[in-house]
C-alpha cells in the first residue's frame, strides 16, 4: 500500500463519540481555570445552565424547596453546591461531597520585583505538593508560562473584581533549582 493511501485510511478510536465529546468538555474546563478564581467561575457557570440557582450565605432564608438545585461561592475561590431531593421536608438528614479548587502553583510573592543583569525577575514560592522534579527545563522553556489571578480595583468608591488571564510569552524559569528538580544535580 502506498504511503498516501496508508495515510487516507482512519485510525478507528478506542473511545465512543460520548467519551470523547466529555473528554473535550473537560479540557476546556481545564483551560478556562488556571487558578482556584477562574475554576469556581467557570463551575459557576456550569451549575447556572445546569439550573442552579446562586444563593449567597448573607441571606437568612435561601428558601429552600424539595426537588430545587442550589450552590454558593465564598471569597469566589471556593463554591458549594447541592440538589434537594423531592422528598425532603426540613429536618430531614443530608449527603455532602467535596471536592477543593486549590492545585499545586507557583505564586508571586508579595515584594516580587528584582533587575538584575539586565533582566526583570520575579519571586515565587511553591504551594501544594507539586511534583517539581517533573519539570523539564526544555519543557518549561518551551511552554507559554502566564499569570492568571484575580485583581480588585477600586473605581467610584466600590470595589470590583475581575479574573485575569495573562499569557506571558517572556516568562520562563532560567533553570530548574536543586531544591525543586533534583534529578538536575545527577
Amino acid at each position: 500500500m502506498s504511503s498516501a493511501a496508508s495515510a487516507s485510511v482512519s485510525n478507528p478510536s478506542v473511545f465512543s463519540v460520548d467519551e470523547q465529546a466529555l473528554a473535550q468538555k473537560y479540557l476546556n474546563f481545564v483551560n478556562k481555570s488556571p487558578s482556584q478564581f477562574h475554576a469556581v467561575a467557570a463551575t459557576a457557570e456550569e451549575l447556572l445552565s445546569a439550573g442552579y440557582v446562586q444563593v449567597s450565605e448573607k441571606q437568612a432564608n435561601w428558601g429552600i424547596k424539595a426537588g430545587g438545585k442550589y450552590f454558593y461561592t465564598r471569597n469566589q475561590s471556593s463554591i458549594t453546591a447541592f440538589a434537594v431531593g423531592q422528598k425532603w421536608v426540613p429536618g430531614n438528614g443530608f449527603t455532602i461531597t467535596a471536592a477543593h479548587t486549590d492545585s499545586p502553583v507557583l505564586k508571586l510573592k508579595p515584594v516580587t520585583k528584582v533587575q538584575r543583569h539586565g533582566y526583570l525577575q520575579v519571586g515565587v514560592e511553591p504551594y501544594g505538593g507539586g511534583l517539581w522534579h517533573t519539570w523539564s527545563v526544555h519543557e518549561q522553556l518551551a511552554r507559554r508560562h502566564g499569570l492568571a489571578c484575580n485583581d480588585i480595583a477600586s473605581a467610584a468608591a466600590a470595589l470590583s473584581l475581575r479574573l485575569l488571564i495573562v499569557v506571558a510569552h517572556f516568562l520562563s524559569p532560567p533553570s530548574g533549582s536543586i531544591a525543586i528538580c533534583p534529578l538536575l544535580a545527577a
